[in-house]
C-alpha cells in the first residue's frame, strides 16, 4: 500500500482489523530510518485518531504508534550515545522527541475507558523502557516511573491493572522493584529468600525477577561493543557497520541471552566474570549465578502441562536419558501444549527447574526434521565449544521452522 498518512489514517481508522494489521505490519518491517522519515506526519495521524475514534481504533492508534517507533537509539548498541552513531543527520535530541512524544501518548492511553487501548500502552512502554536503558537514560526512567505511579494513585481500581503492568514493564529495565502496587509480605518473602522457606511458586517468581536486573547489571558490567558486535555475528545477526540489524525485535533478547551465557571473551562467557570476581550483591544473586554456571541448553518436548501449578513436563531429545523433568515456568504452563518441542537453557535449583527466560518453540511435526539438521548444522560452526554451536545451530533453525513469539 501507499506509505502516506493518509493511507495509513483510512486503515487504521476503517475498523477493520485486517487492514490494521497490514499497516502495522508493513511499518515494523521497515528499516529504522524509513520510519523515522515517516514518524512526525504519522504520529500526528495516530493522536488524530486516538482523539476522535471508538476504542478500536484508539486501540489500532497506540499499536500503530507502537510500530512506527523508530528506535535509532539501537543503531548505538554498546558505544555512547551521540550524535555521530545515528544515521543521517539525525540527533540524540530527535530521538528524545520520539520518545517524549510517544510516553505521553501512551500515559494518556493507560487512563482510557476501554481496556484494550490500555493493554496496548502497557505493552508499548516496554519499548521506551528498553531504549532509555540502553543509552543509560536513568533520569528518563524514572521519571516514567514517577508516572506511573502518579497515575496509579489517582486511576479507580478497574484500570490500576493496566497500569501495574506498565509499571512492572519499565520498572525491569530500571533496575528497580517491579512491584507497583505494595504488598504486606514483601518483608517476608526477603526474609525467606535466605531460609528457603517460600513455596515453589513464590521462590520461582522471585528468582525470575532478581534474574533478570541481574543480567541487566551483567550486561553493563561484563560486556562491551566488540563483544556486542562478535556475538550477534556468531549468531548470524546481520549487521551494517557498527549497525546490528535485528530481524524481529525478539532477537534483541536472544542476543543478549546468548552473549551472557555462551560467548567467550578470554575464555570465559560474562556470566563467569562476573561470578568469579564476585560482584553479586545478595544470596539470591549468588544463588542464580551459580545454577547458571551449571545450565546448559538442549531440545526438550513437552509431554504434559499443568496450569494450574504453573509447570510443563518434558524430555530432554538430545540426552540417552528419557526421565521427565518438571520445569517452572507461568508462561510456558499457559501457551505450550502436549508435543510442543522447546529449545531453552534448563536452569536447576535444589527446589525446582526453570528456564533461562528464553526458549524457540517449534511444532510438533518438526521434531526429525529438527534432530537431522542440528547434527548437519553444528559440522558447519567451526572452532567454537559445542554449547555455542548447539545455540547458534537452534537459533538458525528458529528463525526457519520455529513458532515466532514476543518476550514480555
Amino acid at each position: 500500500m501507499e506509505h502516506s498518512p493518509d493511507a495509513f489514517a483510512d486503515a487504521l481508522s476503517s475498523g477493520d482489523s485486517d487492514q490494521v494489521n497490514r499497516v502495522v505490519d508493513e511499518v515494523e518491517s521497515m528499516e529504522l530510518e524509513d520510519r523515522a522519515a515517516l514518524f512526525d506526519n504519522c504520529f500526528d495521524v495516530c493522536s488524530e485518531i486516538y482523539e476522535d475514534g471508538d476504542g478500536y481504533q484508539r486501540q489500532s492508534a497506540i499499536r500503530f504508534a507502537a510500530a512506527l517507533y523508530p528506535r535509532l537509539a539501537y543503531r548505538s548498541v554498546g558505544a555512547e550515545f551521540t550524535d555521530d552513531v545515528l544515521p543521517g543527520a539525525y540527533t540524540v535530541k530527535d530521538t528524545a522527541t520520539h520518545r517524549d512524544r510517544l510516553r505521553e501518548l501512551y500515559l494518556d492511553a493507560l487512563t482510557d475507558d476501554d481496556g484494550r487501548v490500555r493493554r496496548a500502552a502497557a505493552k508499548a512502554i516496554k519499548e521506551l523502557a528498553l531504549t532509555a536503558e540502553m543509552i543509560g537514560a536513568d533520569d528518563e526512567l524514572q521519571a516514567m516511573l514517577e508516572n506511573l505511579e502518579s497515575l496509579a494513585t489517582h486511576q479507580p481500581e478497574s484500570k490500576t491493572k493496566h497500569i501495574e503492568q506498565a509499571y512492572e514493564n519499565v520498572a525491569f529495565h530500571a533496575d528497580k522493584p517491579t512491584s507497583l502496587i505494595p504488598h504486606e509480605t514483601q518483608d517476608g518473602v526477603t526474609q525467606s529468600d535466605a531460609t528457603h522457606s517460600m513455596d515453589r511458586l513464590e521462590r520461582y517468581r522471585r528468582y525470575r525477577e532478581v534474574g533478570q536486573e541481574l543480567n541487566t547489571k551483567i550486561l553493563r558490567e561484563c560486556t562491551g561493543r566488540e563483544a556486542i558486535l562478535e556475538s550477534a555475528q556468531l549468531l548470524g545477526i546481520e549487521r551494517d557497520g557498527d549497525a546490528i540489524l535485528y530481524d524481529a525485535e525478539p532477537h534483541t533478547t536472544v542476543h543478549y541471552e546468548f552473549l551472557l551465557n555462551e560467548y567467550r571473551q578470554n575464555g570465559q562467557t560474562a556470566v563467569e566474570q562476573y561470578h568469579e570476581q564476585e560482584r553479586w550483591k545478595s544470596e539470591v544473586e549468588h544463588t542464580i549465578l551459580e545454577a547458571l554456571l551449571e545450565a546448559e541448553t538442549s531440545l526438550f518436548k513437552v509431554t504434559a502441562v499443568d496450569g494450574t501449578d504453573k509447570h510443563v513436563i518434558v524430555t530432554d531429545l538430545l540426552s540417552d536419558d528419557d526421565d521427565e523433568l518438571e520445569v517452572t515456568d507461568v508462561n510456558l504452563s499457559e501457551t505450550a501444549e502436549p508435543g510442543t518441542l522447546l529449545f531453552f537453557r534448563l536452569v536447576s535449583y535444589d527446589e525446582f527447574n526453570m528456564t533461562s527466560g528464553i526458549s524457540f518453540p517449534f511444532p510438533a511435526d518438526e521434531e526429525d526434521r529438527l534432530l537431522r539438521e542440528y547434527e548437519y548444522r553444528t559440522d558447519h560452526v567451526d572452532s567454537q565449544p559445542e554449547s555455542v554451536q548447539r545455540f547458534v545451530s537452534f537459533f538458525d533453525l528458529y528463525r526457519d521452522y520455529g513458532i515466532h513469539i514476543q518476550y514480555l
